[in-house]
């Protein structure tokens, strides 16, 4: 069913954003997440079989952990607790926005790239 769909549409014209912007952009983001993959984000990517997209995922987060850590040593304070949260919740979103596409690229195109994000146009 993917494939199908992805080969009878242009996915150019499917990634490019619509004139208007607002309430669609948002409601096409949505409709195109994957849930599984915001709420299991990186044990869903190992079920599908994209553990290269995945390990390099992981070493995003792994960095961006490692520079909030720095940070609160460097600074002698402590990140509270909605930053965490929030970063949280980013990395879970773009996992969610990036499970389709990612999947697509690897069964029905064949890619064997490490790069998360590969041929995704964010706005």
């Amino acid at each position: 069913m993917l494939k199908s769909f992805f080969n009878q549409q242009n996915v150019e014209t499917l990634l490019q954003p619509p004139e208007r912007v607002g309430r669609r952009v948002l409601s096409a983001a949505l409709r195109n997440a994957a849930r599984f993959g915001y709420f299991f984000g990186p044990i869903h990517w190992f079920v599908l079989g994209l553990w290269r997209k995945n390990l390099a995922f992981l070493g995003i987060v792994g960095l961006i952990t490692l520079v909030e850590v720095i940070v609160e040593i460097a600074t002698d304070t402590v990140i509270p607790t909605s930053v965490d949260r929030g970063l949280g919740v980013g990395l879970s979103v773009l996992w969610g926005l990036s499970t389709k596409y990612s999947y697509y690229l690897t069964r029905v195109k064949g890619s064997k790239s490490r790069t998360p994000f590969e041929g995704m146009r964010w706005i």
